[in-house]
């Protein structure tokens, strides 16, 4: 309509404006392509979910998000199109991840941080000698611990990988608080186990401190939620799927 009413003289703008028509109509068909992430792939989950359980719609829609992602790398392949075997594998690890996110997150749905929380945590103070610290680790064998300043205050994490950036001639002059890691990430006792398995990820650490209403409360670790994600699995007879076929 606006290609119509603009003067014949302005061939330029017409070829502009039309290209711009066809790419957007182009851009809106795609979104509508039945796979994640495209909005497509949304709209048919949730017609599915109308029928199924959220979780089964999307492992149905992320396997025919799979099949399509084969189909355009064998064309794009046999006709030498690197941006069909580029969309294929897009479409492939979005298939996949949606698909396994929504997993996870059916696995955990009713379980809270307060589940998982390891209370009454073994410390450590900042002022002891490393060498403390590792006959610690051995007697009570654990690999994670709070570091406590004169208060009993937790003021940071000390592990064993931090052990292992400490040369063991200064164990017994290096402090805990030298190699502890301070800063550590927080999570409410209130939130979701799902919540706190992503924000593990985002963070990329094995655990974080748990706190309620500002008072650290104890721990929560990626061991914790892999326990209980392996006890769901076995009691719902489920698999957590790492590809969509």
């Amino acid at each position: 309509m606006v290609v119509q009413v603009l003067p014949p003289t302005l061939p330029t703008v017409i070829f502009v404006i039309g290209w711009l028509v066809v790419t957007n109509a182009s851009l809106a068909l795609f979104n509508l392509f039945p796979a994640f992430p495209m909005n497509g792939g949304r709209i048919l989950r949730a017609l599915l979910a109308r029928s199924q359980p959220y979780a089964t719609a999307t492992r149905t829609v992320a396997r025919v998000g799979t099949l399509f992602a084969l189909i355009f790398a064998i064309v794009g392949v046999v006709s030498f199109s690197p941006m069909l075997f580029l969309l294929a594998l897009f479409i492939y690890g979005a298939a996949t991840t949606e698909s396994r996110i929504t997993a996870l997150s059916n696995l955990l749905e009713d379980v809270a941080v307060a589940d998982l929380v390891t209370r009454n945590v073994p410390t450590v103070s900042v002022d002891a000698p490393v060498g403390e610290f590792v006959n610690q680790m051995l007697r009570e064998r654990r690999t994670s611990y709070p570091a406590v300043d004169a208060t009993e205050d937790i003021v940071g994490i000390v592990t064993l990988d931090a052990l292992r950036r400490t040369h063991c001639r200064d164990h017994e002059t290096t402090t805990v608080g030298e190699i502890m890691a301070q800063d550590k990430l927080r999570i409410s006792v209130t939130e979701n186990a799902f919540t706190a398995l992503t924000l593990l990820g985002e963070n990329n650490t094995e655990f974080a401190l748990v706190e309620d209403q500002g008072t650290i409360i104890g721990l929560i670790t990626q061991a914790d939620l892999s326990t209980i994600l392996q006890v769901r699995q076995t009691e719902r007879d489920g698999v957590v799927p790492r590809v969509a076929m």
